[in-house]
Parts: C-alpha cells; structure tokens; sequence
C-alpha cells in the first residue's frame, strides 16, 4: 500500500507536470510520450476515492481550430452533453454549419434536396462538424490522420470510408486492440469475455445495453465489463471512429490488486465518462504499440488501468441475477456451449431443462441479456476467434464452430468483431510469437 504522503503528493501534482507528460494539445510526439512513458512507475494512479480536479483545461478544448474543437463546443442550453464536450461555449454552436463551393450544379442540387436531419448528441440537440476561421472553413474529414483519429499507415479505407485494424502486439500480453472508423457498421447484441475501453476519436458513438443507449462524442471515454451484453452503431450519419483496447478480465484485477484496495473481481462502475487525459492515454497506447515501443505501451497500459479503476473502480456486479429460470437458463447455456455444431431447437432445450420454451425464453434473455439463438452466434464467433489465433483456415473454423460455411462466418465474425476473419486471422499471423 502507498504510503500518505505520497498519495497526497500525487493529489497536489501541478497542471504544468501533467501537461509535460500528457504532451500538447496537438497530442504531442511518440519520442516524447515514449519518455515520459518509461518513467511511469513514478507516476501514481489517482486514489480511489479521490476528487478529480475540473480546472485544468481539456486537451480538446485547448485546440482551436481542429476536428477536436468540434467536440469541445457545448451543446444548446439545457440540453445533455455528449461525453467528450466540456462547458467552453460558441456562439456558433447553435447555427447548422454550410459548407462552402464553386460548384453552382451542385449548390442547386443542395437547394432543391429536402434538408438532412440534423445529428443528435445525448438525448437531444446538435454540434457542428465543422470549425469557421477567417472565412475559411475547416472541416473534419472523412478520415482524417493517424494522430486525429485516422487510419494506421497499413490500412486503407474503403471506398465508403470505413476501415478497421484489430490485432494483437507481442509486447502487450492479453490485451487486443482495435482502431477502427464506421459509418454504416453496426455491431449486434453481443458480449466479451474481457473488458472493453475506447477513446471516440471522431464523430458519435451509440452503445446499446439492457437499460438504453448511451452516447459518446469526441474524447468520451466508453467503459464495458466483461460479459455485459451490448450493440454500438454510429450516433450520426457520418459515423464515428475510436481506438479501443480490450485487456483481460486477469489483467485488471492484477492492476486492480497493484493499485487499489478494491477486493474480489473488480469492475467499472460507469459506461461513458468524460475523461479527454485518459482519452488520449488510450490512444497513446495504440501509437506506441504500432511503433513496437513495449516498454511505452505496457506502462501507458497499466497508467490507463490504473486512472480508470481509480476513479470509477468498483466490485465487478452479479452477471447472472437469482431468478426462478436462472437454473434453467444456466443448463441451457451449458447445452448449447457443448452442441454448438448441431444445437437442438427452443423446443427441445427447454423439454431437456425442464420448463416451456416462452419460459426459457424469458429466463434466457435475463440471465444473459439476449435469446439463445443470438448468445448461440456470438459464442460461435469467439470460438471461431480462439482457432483463428491458432492459424486455422477460416473456412475449417467456420465448420468446427457449427457455421454451414466461410461466407455464414464471415457475415457474422465481421458484424460482431468488426472485421472480416481473414483479416483478423492474418494479423494474428503476422505477430512475433
């Protein structure tokens, strides 16, 4: 345990200290994070229970103008903020943004068409996507650069913009990560058997879970335990990008029990925070990584792990709640997990548990937020994830995990992971072992 005077010596760090670790607001460079990075083991996680100083100014509101100012504007009066924006205000925050151009066809084209919904952030009310200076507009592009939330030099965009990068790096044992933009992508009720942190880096994000949709916009920070059943879509029309890292359920509890006096299985007790510092550590692990730094990646992996659980640290809540079909709705899952390739239908898992099939239904879906059949695919896919990693063809994985053949897995492998299983199985392959 860290002594108190410590604890309180991190407490009373100056802005000026963490701004030379955090970098600029530009995001700074990798030699200079890197650095920084491999002094991180000075660098105590905030207390739990600690109050998280609101005065120093946000990395995105601090550039100006850029694609990240975009989400620094505040939303209309008495409307709920995205996670992401702070309370900066512009007066132009308010006014639908008109893009500029020569082209007289096209301008009258724009006239005639009926006007586009406007995007709506939170529960209601709109930003613009775009930064006027000097008459001039700057807009945040379609894909924008690897600093600000675009593609990793060895990915290409595809013609509708989208493209994602999910791979593992040697240095960062159990841990995957993904970078990706989507705009018409949109992920199924599924679950992961680790958790889930992403930084949005662009546009809006939309997180279905059993009590709603939560949103997060530029800098929001998106939390998931592991087994929490969810979907995520795109919160506007021009989608949105993020950089996520998905650790081990075993690699936050060793940081938990490294870091915090919290006992048992640990957990994250909020799905969006507006947190734009831990943002871009997030994302700074992803560029250290890509640039084969492992001492930089590991130790911003674990100031991540460390910030996170000390702010929103909690024990890790019951998966599977004590209801009367909860028995029955275990068995069931038992079943299905061990005939995968030729499960039995609703009718004959619910005569073999004993009970009907609208009860087991019911019981099913509470247990473990979704129906058989969709717990069935999702499950199908992380076994055809685990064979993949250990090179098998995509064609026999998707016979072994019980799917009538390649193109059946790679329409839901893509959905669920957001890329396609041979581009998953090719990264793994290209990792040092």
């Amino acid at each position: 345990m860290r002594s108190t005077s410590t604890a309180s010596a991190f407490i009373g760090e100056t802005y000026s200290t963490r701004q030379r670790f955090f970098g600029s607001a530009g995001g700074g460079s990798l030699a200079s994070a890197s650095s920084e990075a491999r002094n991180a083991a000075s660098v105590l996680p905030e207390p739990v229970g600690a109050t998280t100083r609101t005065s120093e100014p946000s990395p995105i509101a601090l550039q100006a103008p850029s694609c990240a100012a975009v989400g620094a504007l505040k939303a209309p009066v008495n409307q709920p903020r995205v996670a992401g924006e702070n309370e900066s205000s512009a007066a132009f925050a308010m006014f639908p943004i008109v893009h500029r151009t020569t082209d007289n066809a096209a301008r009258s084209a724009r006239a005639a068409a009926p006007p586009a919904p406007r995007p709506r952030y939170g529960h209601a009310g709109h930003r613009p996507d775009a930064w006027t200076q000097n008459g001039a507009m700057t807009t945040c592009g379609a894909h924008g650069t690897a600093a600000d939330g675009g593609p990793p030099a060895a990915v290409a965009p595809r013609a509708d913009g989208e493209w994602a990068r999910h791979w593992q790096y040697a240095g960062l044992p159990g841990l995957d990560l993904l970078r990706a933009r989507y705009v018409r992508h949109a992920f199924p009720r599924h679950s992961h058997d680790g958790f889930v942190i992403a930084v949005v880096t662009g546009g809006i994000e939309e997180v279905g879970l059993s009590g709603g949709a939560v949103r997060a916009g530029h800098g929001g920070v998106v939390m998931l335990n592991p087994e929490v059943p969810h979907s995520a879509r795109a919160g506007e029309r021009e989608g949105w990008s993020y950089d996520t890292l998905y650790p081990s359920a075993r690699l936050v509890a060793d940081v938990a029990r490294e870091t915090t006096g919290l006992r048992g299985a640990p957990g994250l007790t909020e799905t969006v925070a507006d947190a734009p510092q831990i943002g871009r550590l997030i994302t700074e692990v992803h560029r250290a990584a890509e640039a084969g730094d492992a001492l930089a990646a590991d130790s911003l992996l674990r100031l991540v792990l460390a910030r996170l659980l000390g702010r929103y640290g909690g024990p890790s809540a019951a998966r599977t709640p004590r209801t009367a079909g909860a028995g029955a709705a275990a068995r069931a899952k038992d079943l299905l997990e061990q005939r995968m390739t030729g499960p039995p239908s609703l009718e004959q898992l619910a005569h073999e548990v004993g009970g009907s099939p609208f009860a087991l239904l019911r019981a099913f879906k509470a247990a473990y937020g979704m129906p058989p059949h969709t717990w069935l695919t999702d499950a199908r896919v992380r076994r055809a994830r685990a064979l993949l990693e250990r090179g098998a063809a995509p064609a026999a994985a998707a016979v072994a995990v019980g799917f009538t053949d390649q193109p059946h897995l790679n329409r839901h492998f893509t959905r669920i992971v957001g890329v396609p299983p041979g581009a998953y199985r090719r990264e793994r392959a290209a990792r040092p072992r």
